[in-house]
Formats: C-alpha cells, structure tokens, sequence
C-alpha cells in the first residue's frame, strides 16, 4: 500500500513529465500559441493595472516620461491630456486639481486619484 508521501511523490514527480510528453509535439510545433495561452493565464490570475494619467499635455508627458524609468511590466500607463475628444467613459476621468491626476485600476476597479508622482511611484510599488 502506498502512503501519502509516497502518492505525492509520484504525483510531483511523474505526472508533469507524463503531461508534457503527451503536449511536446503541440508544443514544439506551435510554441507561439502555448506562450500567449501561457500569458493570458498569467492575466488571469493576476489581472494588469492601468495607469490613467489626465492633465495639461506637457504635464502629463512629464509624468509619463518619469514613469517610462520605472520597471511596470504588468501596468499599462496611457498618457491623455485634458480635452483629448471621443474618449470612452472609461478614460474620460473628470477634471480634477492639479496638474496631473492618476487613476491607479486593477480590472474595472480604481483608486481614488492620485496628483503626487511620488506617492503615485510608491502606490506602484505596491503588490495588490
């Protein structure tokens, strides 16, 4: 009879090889499709922030010019100055004080905006 250890350690040790012997063949002919599945698996899990910044247009590139120095491979920071015509409501962000605003979103969720770039840096740093 097998014990417990003994079940984990063939379920750790023998079932991924048998998985990936049975997909190499797909995966060896369609590397692209296994890498973006791969990716959006990855999305899924753990969903991408978007970074909204809205302001005078060379206010806004100032801070996104800032921002491009920082390492954010999971944000996407879209750059949008103020009076910016056919934004969907999503990006359309009321004005606000300050020169620039930032809405911080993880999905359809976002913070309350944020006008300090470094209290905006540090909310960056953040895991969520």
């Amino acid at each position: 009879q097998l014990g417990p250890q003994a079940l984990l350690g063939l379920f750790v040790g023998i079932v991924p090889v048998v998985i990936g012997m049975l997909f190499y063949p797909a995966m060896r002919d369609y590397p692209g499709g296994f890498a973006l599945m791969a990716i959006a698996l990855d999305e899924h899990l753990a969903q991408p922030k978007t970074l909204v910044l809205r302001g005078r247009g060379e206010a806004v590139t100032a801070w996104s010019s800032e921002l491009a120095r920082e390492f954010l491979p999971d944000t996407l920071v879209l750059a949008i100055a103020d009076g910016a015509p056919g934004l969907p409501p999503l990006l359309d962000k009321p004005a606000r004080p300050g020169e620039v605003n930032a809405w911080l979103c993880r999905g359809v969720s976002c913070l309350e905006p944020i006008n300090d770039l470094l209290q905006l840096k540090e909310r960056l740093k953040e895991k969520t």
